[in-house]
């Protein structure tokens, strides 16, 4: 009597085998991922902001445009960061989801750097990057920076691509470290050389600004020579190292003059 043959079943025989399990299987987790999605617990339930000084935390909310009747992990976490950004006063923001359905939104603010002055009067806030942060200057007292017309157009949120500005602010900056809280105004004149006013009213022109730090250098030591005439100072003039100048107001019939400081 002979013994029938037996085949040994292919692996994917055996697959075959387990198709429908696989699909049952499949089947219940789409359900419970629909489910899932629809279930209140994970619909928004507090939001929490931190790093708001400037910027109001309903502002932030607002432009995060969280849907609280929506699934909160199935929202687009980066597209309310990206919108939270789009606020002039925000540097950066980030947004934490948190179980179940909690988010905290972090974020850093921009500081105003300065006020800028146009020709025209028109005036606005920039901060260090030359982002426009509003159209006015309410929130801070100095520095100045009076610029000629800018052909950009302005409105809060854009940047400010002017080597000017940028140039004025370098250079305020420096002044700031070289004698702090002293100057208020920050200019250019019709041939591109750099001013500044102090809050004493004084002008210094400085002209160029390679040498900015041995001129500010200078100024102390001019003011203090001529301290009993320091409220007829109108400016100081240290464009040459060398030859410095005082530039006095006009007073009585006298005309306005100036005289070379020769360091005594």
């Amino acid at each position: 009597m002979s013994r029938a043959c037996r085949t040994r079943p292919s692996p994917a025989s055996r697959l075959r085998a387990f198709w429908l399990i696989g699909l049952f299987c499949f089947a219940l987790l789409s359900i419970g991922a629909y489910e899932a999605a629809l279930w209140p617990g994970f619909h928004l339930a507090n939001i929490d902001v931190s790093g708001e000084h400037l910027v109001t935390r309903e502002e932030i909310i607002h432009r995060a445009g969280f849907d609280a009747d929506a699934n909160l992990w199935l929202q687009n976490a980066r597209a309310a960061e990206r919108r939270i950004e789009s606020i002039p006063y925000v540097a950066s923001a980030r947004a934490h989801r948190r179980l179940p359905a909690s988010v905290w939104i972090e974020i850093v603010e921009r500081l105003p750097d300065g006020c800028v002055q146009t020709k025209y009067g028109e005036r606005f806030t920039v901060d260090a990057d030359g982002r426009v942060l509003e159209m006015e200057c309410g929130r801070i007292d100095a520095p100045l920076y009076r610029m000629p017309d800018i052909r950009e157009a302005v409105e809060p949120g854009t940047f400010l691509h002017s080597r000017p500005l940028a140039r004025l602010q370098a250079d305020a900056h420096a002044l700031e470290r070289l004698a702090p809280g002293s100057f208020l105004a920050f200019t250019l004149d019709g041939f591109d050389q750099f001013e500044a006013t102090m809050r004493t009213g004084v002008v210094v022109r400085f002209g160029g600004d390679s040498d900015l730090a041995d001129k500010a250098r200078l100024v102390n030591p001019i003011l203090a020579a001529v301290a009993g005439r320091a409220g007829a100072i109108k400016a100081v003039d240290v464009r040459a190292l060398a030859a410095p100048t005082v530039l006095f107001r006009k007073s009585g019939p006298l005309k306005r003059r100036s005289e070379a400081y020769n360091g005594t």
